[in-house]
This record gives C-alpha cells, sequence and structure tokens, in this order.
C-alpha cells in the first residue's frame, strides 16, 4: 500500500507538542506514522517557516525547545515540498472570507482553510 498524502496544519504540531499523554494523542499518532514513513506530507515554503517558527516560540514558553525542534526536523524530513499554482492570498475578498493569508495556503487540489481541506 502507498502512503498517504496528507498537508499537515501548524496546529497538529503544537498540541503534539503540548501533549501531556502521548500515548492517547491523536497529533503524536499522526507524527508516529509520518516518522514510520506511512504518510507523506505536502508543504510550501511558506507552511514549513510557520511551523518552525510556532514551534519556536511555543516551545521557548512551554520550556520543550528540544521537543520542538525534533518535531520541526521529522516533519522537514518528510515534507515533499510544493510551489502552490495560484497564490490564493493575492486575492483580497477570499482572504478577506478566511478571515487571514496565512489561512489560505497549499492549493493543490483544494483549498486549505484553517486546517480542513475544501474543494
Amino acid at each position: 500500500m502507498g502512503k498517504i498524502k496528507v498537508v499537515l496544519d501548524t496546529s497538529i504540531l503544537i498540541s503534539a507538542l503540548k501533549s501531556r499523554n502521548s500515548k492517547r494523542s491523536p497529533a503524536v499518532k499522526i507524527l508516529g506514522l509520518l516518522r514510520e514513513d506511512k504518510l507523506v506530507n505536502y508543504g510550501s515554503k511558506e507552511t514549513l517557516k510557520e511551523m518552525k517558527e510556532t514551534l519556536a516560540i511555543i516551545g521557548l514558553l512551554t520550556g520543550k525547545t528540544q521537543k520542538a525542534r525534533a518535531i520541526y526536523n521529522l516533519v522537514l524530513n518528510r515534507t515533499k515540498e510544493v510551489s502552490p499554482r495560484v497564490k490564493f492570498g493575492d486575492d483580497a475578498n477570499l482572504v478577506k472570507e478566511v478571515g487571514h493569508e496565512d489561512d489560505v495556503k497549499i492549493p493543490r487540489r483544494g483549498l486549505l482553510f484553517k486546517g480542513s481541506i475544501l474543494g
């Protein structure tokens, strides 16, 4: 069976970082599947940058900088980098509807809207 293709949202990584019980955390389980090479993540330079910055800040705030770095490195090493064909962020009406330009990314098969695929 082939790998499952995913687009990880930063909130999954934050959840894994802040998890108190890694055996019960769905986010940790997702990262485990990524580590086991059962998933392939698709992301752009922009999404990877957002993940790195967000994990670094939350890692500092929670005292889990090493765990944050490990999560980011796992995702970075298991991500197939893609470049969106269309820059939805340039569509002012769409950005207004979504609420923020950072929430309009990876339009490969659908539109990533706050962690959900539409389309």
